[in-house]
């Protein structure tokens, strides 16, 4: 697993901006963190962390393309994309990673553990602005399904203040936390 892990560290340096690059080890540290805070596999949270943005920086043609699906907003199928590209380009085959990386961006209903650490790491990561320090430790002394509820409600209040769309995985996670 190690050796993927580098494989697709290399192709995320050559491939994504610095600042991208940046972000997804940052994801990586903050998923390792909480898979050891919450018991879950290392490795298994590291991959989903390292590799969830390995689409991101992709046109909205290309993940059109990719995903074989329409979106009013492409930059959405970036997690569906990037879990099809890991799966196709780099043999990964672990169902948790997968669903994980296709549902960080708005989280869903069912994730598991991993899904779940990758939802709460990609938004409280240490490169993340949004974040008080007071606020990440504040989450992180939440338990796991705390933790994502907290950060989902946080989503869902940024994008009604700013007049956004919903997406409807993010509402159905809020449901069925609440």
């Amino acid at each position: 697993m190690s050796e993927i892990i580098e494989e697709l560290r290399a192709h995320l340096r050559r491939s994504l901006s610095a600042k991208r690059f940046r972000h997804c080890e940052g994801t990586e540290r903050a998923s390792l963190s909480l898979a050891e805070k919450f018991m879950e596999d290392q490795h298994l949270c590291a991959l989903a962390g390292l590799g969830h943005d390995i689409c991101r920086e992709y046109s909205g043609v290309d993940l059109k393309n990719i995903t074989g699906k329409d979106h009013e907003h492409p930059i959405l199928l970036h997690g569906e994309a990037g879990a099809l590209v890991l799966e196709r380009d780099f043999g990964i085959k672990n169902a948790s990673v997968l669903k994980a990386v296709r549902h960080h961006i708005s989280g869903g209903p069912g994730l598991d553990k991993v899904g779940k650490i990758l939802f709460a790491a990609d938004y409280m990561e240490d490169g993340r602005t949004h974040l008080s320090r007071q606020e990440r430790e504040r989450l992180f002394s939440l338990d796991l399904d705390d933790m994502v509820l907290s950060i989902a409600l946080s989503i869902r209040s940024h994008l009604e203040a700013e007049e956004m769309p919903l997406e409807p995985a993010l509402m159905q996670m809020i449901e069925e936390l609440s």
